[in-house]
């Protein structure tokens, strides 16, 4: 299963900790060893890499 595929099948209230937790910075959703705000990088890094990281296999 895939990254994309746990958070297809996640429940509202799921999805919605794992926004928070996102946002809040403790999840990660990304294969880059970058820290965001020290990154020089441009957005379309970012998008490429998160895509990476939802096709990974989920742990």
């Amino acid at each position: 299963m895939t990254n994309t595929d746990r958070i297809r099948n996640m429940t509202n209230w799921e999805l919605a900790e794992f926004i928070y937790n996102v946002s809040n910075g403790a999840t990660k959703i990304s294969t880059c060893e970058e820290k965001c705000a020290m990154c020089e990088h441009s957005d379309n890094y970012c998008t490429y890499q998160i895509g990476e990281w939802l096709i990974e296999v989920s742990n």
